[in-house]
């Protein structure tokens, strides 16, 4: 018995075969906020070379630090 799995990727919406052992040519998960995205969606959520955390994630924390550095140069 072949039973496929499915994976509903976090970027592109779409379902995509997903391995029982997550390997690099079916996608990652984020680190962060542990959504899964596809292989295809893989270079324009990580980059090449990155922490496995996607882009929504990276811009968040860009955003709070540069929040941080605001107000910490108001005092």
């Amino acid at each position: 018995m072949n039973i496929e799995l499915y994976a509903r990727c976090a970027h592109c919406d779409q379902l995509k075969p997903f391995g029982v052992y997550l390997n690099k040519d079916e996608g990652f998960i984020c680190e962060q906020c542990e959504e899964w995205y596809c292989a295809d969606c893989e270079m324009e959520m990580f980059g090449l070379g990155e922490d496995v955390i996607c882009r929504y994630c990276r811009e968040g924390a860009e955003q709070f630090e540069s929040e941080v550095n605001y107000f910490k140069g108001k005092r």
